[in-house]
């Protein structure tokens, strides 16, 4: 996954900590500055470059770093097609032998403004999806069984805006309850 990151210059060493850690776990980094850390820099600069970078497919996340993290998400807020706020978590249980798990995952997506005026918006949403795995070893073969169901609640929200779109359709819908059942297979040779 590519991601996109930028701080000013009180988020300049965190910015290269993170950067490291985010290329460790197998990312490409794409840095959009600062470069170093200069009290003259300004964190709009490096906000508006993130959220560039996203919508124009540069990157498939981005990352922003200042003193307070408060100015750069006002900043990036007022970019159509960017949430101010995209939080995730999950709760897992597996038992000791690791031969079964579940999960709830849980996803909130703020506000999204669809056009440069911001006058049109794609309302707030969470979701939760649950999932469970079974998992056998039989001598070398090894059994994968799994059931999964996204947008648990069916929750009806907008997927994704098409920023400026010139009909006023800036909407796409979410997915609605899905389920998914699967199984995969192993045996080395």
């Amino acid at each position: 996954m590519q991601i996109a990151i930028g701080a000013d210059h009180a988020g300049f060493t965190m910015k290269e900590d993170l950067a490291a850690q985010i290329r460790k776990l197998g990312h490409d980094v794409l840095d959009l500055g600062a470069y170093r850390a200069d009290s003259s820099d300004d964190y709009p600069d490096f906000a508006e470059a993130v959220g560039k970078a996203i919508i124009e497919g540069k990157a498939e996340r981005g990352v922003l770093i200042c003193g307070s993290g408060v100015g750069v998400s006002v900043a990036v807020n007022k970019i159509p097609g960017i949430p101010s706020k995209n939080f995730y978590g999950e709760i897992q249980w597996e038992t000791e032998d690791a031969g079964f798990s579940t999960a709830v995952e849980g996803r909130y997506v703020s506000d999204v403004y669809a056009n440069d005026t911001n006058t049109a918006v794609a309302d707030a949403y969470g979701l939760f999806n649950w999932r469970m795995i079974f998992k056998q070893t039989l001598g070398a073969l090894k059994v994968n069984e799994f059931v999964r169901v996204d947008n648990l609640l069916d929750e009806v929200y907008a997927g994704s805006v098409i920023v400026n779109e010139g009909s006023g359709r800036f909407y796409e819908s979410g997915t609605p309850r899905s389920f998914m059942v699967g199984l995969s297979a192993s045996y080395p040779f």
